[in-house]
């Protein structure tokens, strides 16, 4: 048989295991002769053509990919990076030094860079022939010459990384997910296959590509293709598998077996094509030249880079990211990936602010309370936290005080700035490290300045619930002292002398218009003094300072509560928008307070109390009286008579 080359014919090479220089020797020397001009010129015309047609198909381009985009951490962006095809990976190494990130319009710098080994798939694809197995003078074959050196790999491929090895030889002898480069070998010890009696195809070639194309682990893929030299109209096949190495990023590296002059043939532009348009390179071997260092083939593969940096991104909406690394041999840049990210400005609350507050004057002066704790909190909606770098409380539109460094969301309004009764409109703002500013709802506050109270003496006759206890208290000491003593003068008129008479002195009512009984868990009262609510206002809380009536409770706030004596003689309780709350008879107290009655159960806090109005105290000192007026007037009636008959 014999391969036909435009009009001539040459006789078939491959046809014993005799070397080719040897073989031409049974052909007359000037057949020989006319043959070997012929294929010479007709192979100088193909080489021309095909150089043009691979002069079409270049190297693939250095390239880095940028993935995962990772804001959650903003303003820390964080991003996966991959190089491919870098001039020189032993040399272009990806670190914070090198690297560049382009944000927008922005250049930034790299924060930092870590590497991370994933590993690789790595395919040997054998495609045996004659050429294959031709054995020098010692006996060794090129193709053991070639195994020796692939099993240099050794040195880079480690156990247990991840790395992954599959193995084809024409026709069928396959396996797949190897994980080390020994088991690879005794597989390839194992073939059975007879080289000497094999014509060369792109079986094991095709397979190698498909398998590898099929591979969605995301490692880094590269294909190592030792062949003999194919036959000139299969070598056509070679270019429509360039597309799917590069579709699927495999790298092709080739090493052909055969005599120096064969790459003058018309095979070897699409072998050449196959390889450096992969990214990888074509190598002829005879079998004394140097085998290239396969480890070369795996330098930088496998690996990817997590790159952070601090984002100037100061708006929500869609923005730009790329990379520059610099190289040995230059700059490579990444195309620009859209990403989004949400920025917005703080949200800001106040706490506990109460929707009113009223302020006794003193006579000399003074206010109590003298100040109002304001507390503000912040969140930012945009689930990215940030540094406070200023916070601000503004009343009635204008700054009232600025806090420039922690604590910042705790001001003091002094209510000395306001000494009269008023309107007060509160908002706060924070501004945070990105230069964005948030800020709170306008929240009102009706301030009342009660004015210096009466004289002991005029409140005392001039507050008509005092002199109602008054009254009481006189009924009371008529009823028990004066009557008793009355009607027992009489009924000993005659027996006992009266005594002088002594002035009866009243004792002084005492300014209690209610009180409350501390109770235990059960409800049922302690033995302590009910406390008097001497005042018309009580500010109730944890803090001494801030409150009339204090206690020692960690659940109080420090100004917890108002209990406010009405113009028609009830009291309201308000709570100040308290974390533990203000509850009486068990239902909380809302914003706009509640209306006590007499025996009302009040919790405040972790304390329980039972509220007695001194209305209804009056009212049963008065009624308990008369009931005992009424018991004292029949008893003197049925004594009367008694006394007649002492007297007779």
């Amino acid at each position: 048989m014999s391969i036909k080359l435009g009009l001539f014919k040459l006789p078939k090479l491959q046809q014993s295991a005799m070397p080719t220089h040897h073989r031409a020797l049974r052909f007359p020397l000037h057949t020989l002769g006319k043959a070997f001009i012929t294929a010479l010129l007709l192979s100088l015309l193909l080489m021309q053509s095909f150089t043009a047609l691979a002069a079409t198909l270049s190297q693939p381009l250095p390239s880095l990919e940028v993935s995962s985009i990772d804001t959650r951490e903003f303003p820390l962006i964080r991003a996966e990076v991959k190089p491919r095809h870098l001039p020189d990976p032993a040399v272009d190494q990806i670190n914070a030094t090198n690297l560049q990130i382009r944000e927008d319009e922005k250049i930034l710098p790299a924060r930092s860079v870590m590497e991370t080994y994933d590993g690789l798939h790595l395919a040997l694809a054998i495609n045996p022939g004659l050429d294959l197995a031709w054995r020098d003078i010692n006996g060794i074959s090129r193709y053991d010459k070639l195994i020796r050196a692939f099993t240099q790999l050794n040195q880079s491929l480690i156990p247990g990384s991840g790395d992954r090895l599959s193995l084809f030889i024409n026709p069928d002898y396959e396996f797949t997910e190897f994980t080390d480069l020994d088991s690879l070998l005794i597989a390839l010890a194992d073939y059975p296959g007879n080289m000497r009696r094999m014509e060369p195809n792109f079986t094991s070639l095709q397979r190698a590509l498909e398998v590898l194309s099929q591979d969605e682990s995301g490692q880094d893929k590269t294909l190592l293709y030792i062949t003999a030299l194919p036959l000139v109209g299969e070598a056509e096949q070679v270019d429509e598998l360039l597309q799917t190495a590069l579709d699927h990023h495999i790298t092709v590296n080739i090493w052909l077996a055969g005599e120096p002059e064969i790459i003058t043939f018309p095979q070897i532009p699409h072998l050449r094509n196959l390889a450096e348009g992969s990214g990888g390179s074509l190598f002829l071997f005879s079998g004394s030249e140097p085998i290239p260092d396969p480890t070369n083939y795996i330098l930088g593969l496998g690996k990817r880079y997590q790159v952070s940096y601090l984002s100037h991104i100061r708006k929500s909406g869609e923005h730009q990211l790329g990379l520059s690394l610099q190289t040995s041999t230059g700059v490579v840049t990444s195309p620009n990936i859209t990403f989004s990210v949400e920025v917005l400005p703080a949200e800001v609350q106040f706490i506990n602010l109460p929707q009113a507050i009223s302020v006794q004057t003193g006579a000399d002066g003074s206010l109590s309370p003298a100040e109002l704790p304001v507390e503000i909190t912040v969140n930012f909606p945009d689930g990215h936290p940030r540094s406070t770098t200023k916070a601000s409380l503004w009343v009635n539109g204008s700054l009232y005080q600025e806090n420039t460094s922690a604590p910042y969301f705790t001001f003091r309004l002094d209510f000395a700035d306001f000494p009269e009764t008023q309107h007060l409109s509160l908002q706060a703002k924070i501004s945070d490290e990105f230069g964005l500013t948030g800020q709170s709802v306008l929240t009102d506050i009706n301030l009342e300045v009660l004015p210096v109270p009466s004289s002991p003496s005029s409140a005392f006759w001039q507050n008509p619930w005092f002199l109602g206890l008054l009254g009481a208290l006189f009924v009371g000491s008529l009823t028990f002292i004066v009557l008793p003593a009355r009607r027992k003068r009489r009924r000993l008129a005659s027996k006992v002398p009266l005594p002088e008479e002594v002035e009866q002195v009243l004792p002084p009512a005492q300014k209690i218009l209610a009180t409350l009984t501390h109770l235990d868990a059960d409800n049922t009262p302690l033995p302590e003094k009910p406390i008097p609510i001497t005042q018309e206002l009580m500010l109730i809380g944890r803090d001494p300072e801030l409150c009339q009536l204090s206690f020692a409770d960690p659940a109080l706030e420090p100004l917890h509560c108002q209990l406010r004596l009405l113009p028609e003689g009830n009291f309201r309780l308000t709570d100040f928008h308290s974390t533990s709350g203000t509850w009486v008879n068990y239902a909380p107290v809302g914003q706009s307070g509640v209306i006590l009655q007499h025996g009302d159960l009040i919790q405040i806090g972790s304390l329980t109390f039972r509220f007695s109005s001194g209305t209804r105290l009056a009212e049963e000192v008065a009624n308990d009286t008369e009931e005992t007026l009424e018991a004292e007037e029949h008893s003197s009636k049925d004594s009367e008579p008694s006394l007649s008959e002492n007297r007779e």
